[in-house]
């Protein structure tokens, strides 16, 4: 109750996904304006779209927190064979116990392919490790890891969510063509250049400077006469 009284005290919210925006509104019948917002992320300036002939290796989640839902992405991957490099970050966002449990039933399952990161890696380090990755493999079913997903795509690289994550609409209503559910996971999965190239293209539109001025401007100007609407789909356009 004291979360909806402080909610409806709002007149917006910024936020650079609407798929939560309308969740929120619906679940605590707030009547507030949306306005499209993030900040910036790094972004690749020296792609070049190569396509890629199989996955053999992957990051799997982006931090020890359980709404990763590590295990059934474990067993999932298990299940349908995959047999190459596993990178799974457990340095922050989640109990011992937790971290313990995950890196035991990975090492179990796949062996010393399983690499959990237990310990911080320097951002640039971190970066260096990513581009070294054929795919993405988030199991979340809200929205998380945003920022690494955003990354993956603008590499052109695939990335694989859960059914129900939020991000898979948001991506595929941007024409993003290398973003897949979970379900559709094959580690033999061909990406084309031209899909590459698409990704990165569309990574490119969203997040570029004038995108992101767009943005602060509708942010700054909001409730002035002279703001308007703006999303990110358009901003793609």
């Amino acid at each position: 109750m004291q979360t909806r009284r402080t909610l409806q005290k709002l007149d917006s919210i910024a936020f650079w996904l609407k798929h939560d925006y309308e969740r929120i509104q619906r679940f605590y019948q707030l009547d507030v304006e949306y306005i499209d917002f993030s900040y910036s992320i790094p972004q690749p300036t020296d792609t070049q779209p190569t396509g890629t002939s199989e996955i053999g290796s992957l990051l799997l989640g982006n931090s020890a927190n359980p709404a990763n839902n590590h295990l059934d992405a474990l067993f999932r991957l298990k299940k349908v064979e995959f047999n190459g490099r596993i990178i799974c970050p457990l340095s922050y966002s989640g109990g011992k116990e937790y971290t313990d449990k995950i890196a035991q039933v990975g090492h179990r399952l796949f062996g010393d392919s399983f690499e959990p990161l237990r310990s911080y890696v320097e951002k640039s380090k971190y970066y260096d490790l990513l581009d070294d990755l054929d795919a993405a493999y988030f199991y979340h079913r809200r929205q998380q890891a945003g920022g690494t997903v955003r990354y993956f795509l603008s590499r052109g690289k695939p990335v694989f969510l859960h059914p129900a994550s939020p991000l898979l609409p948001y991506y595929r209503d941007l024409g993003v063509p290398t973003l897949y559910s979970a379900d559709e996971f094959d580690m033999r999965l061909e990406i084309a250049p031209e899909q590459a190239r698409t990704s990165i293209s569309a990574l490119q539109n969203l997040f570029s400077e004038e995108a992101k001025r767009e943005r602060y401007r509708n942010l700054l100007t909001y409730g002035t006469p002279a703001s308007t609407a703006h999303t990110g789909a358009e901003s793609c356009n």
